[in-house]
């Protein structure tokens, strides 16, 4: 065979490995599956399920001003990267509007409701998660409203090992519980103009120290999924935030 041949064999070859390294992590991401489960109290769960069941879970948690579908990116990016993941609608958003609560036609006092139903909605996609497959679920992102279910749910499991809080207002005893949870690594995301979100990630990270920490602080006052937007490239810094839980020997 020619010299010039071989060049055009090996142009060929290189093209393909690029477009083989653009598509399949996309082929991969698409994978995913609608669920449905029931809380403790009997109400309804719908989530998206993504990924490997046997790998290592991530539980994605979303603001009250948005549903589920605000992690399709980054959940099909967790999954190609080896992740079994699922995301859910809280009761009375998105596809969790059983029983008659539809949060955004809701008033206060069912809004109110909805809200205290969270923590049996987050245990029950915590618990239905860990029984896809072997692996344990060892990380969550709660965003905004979402953020003081995944405190609730590192107090209760100590195999949740990587916590993200984005557009969290924290409460002071989250604040507290979570430094207290020196174990456990964190990922902090806010606008700093977002200040009911910044105050609470500063202090964490301040207090926490930067070897159990990752903070990233934005201009602005986004809250929650517009910082996607923001930062095109914030879903893979949440990818690579809980990457070291591919590590089976980080695995509880």
């Amino acid at each position: 065979m020619s010299a010039r041949a071989l060049e055009h064999r090996y142009l060929r070859a290189i093209s393909l490995a690029m477009v083989l390294a653009l598509v399949v992590p996309g082929l991969l991401a698409a994978k995913s599956k609608t669920v449905k489960f029931p809380a403790a109290d009997g109400h309804s769960l719908t989530g998206t399920l993504w990924g490997n069941g046997d790998a290592p879970g991530i539980l994605l948690l979303h603001q009250c001003n948005s549903s589920r579908a605000m992690y399709e990116e980054l959940g099909g990016k967790l999954a190609a990267a080896g992740f079994k993941v699922l995301s859910i609608d809280f009761r009375g958003f998105g596809d969790s509007k059983g029983n008659g609560l539809d949060v955004a036609t809701a008033g206060s006092e069912d809004r109110q409701r909805a809200m205290a139903g969270f923590p049996y909605d987050a245990e029950a996609a915590y618990t239905y998660l860990a029984q896809q497959g072997k692996g344990v679920v060892a990380g969550a992102l709660g965003a905004s409203c979402g953020g003081g279910q995944v405190v609730g749910l590192g107090k209760a499991h100590s195999e949740l090992a990587r916590m993200g809080f984005f557009s969290s207002g924290l409460r002071s005893e989250h604040v507290r519980d979570l430094l207290r949870m020196s174990d456990r690594d964190l990922l902090l995301i806010a606008a700093k103009g977002d200040t009911g979100a910044a105050g609470p990630a500063g202090t964490i990270a301040y207090r926490g120290g930067k070897s159990r920490t990752q903070l990233f602080l934005y201009d602005g006052d986004a809250h929650g999924y517009p910082l996607f937007a923001q930062d095109p490239e914030l879903a893979d810094k949440m990818v690579d935030f809980y990457r070291p839980l591919l590590d089976s020997s980080l695995q509880k």
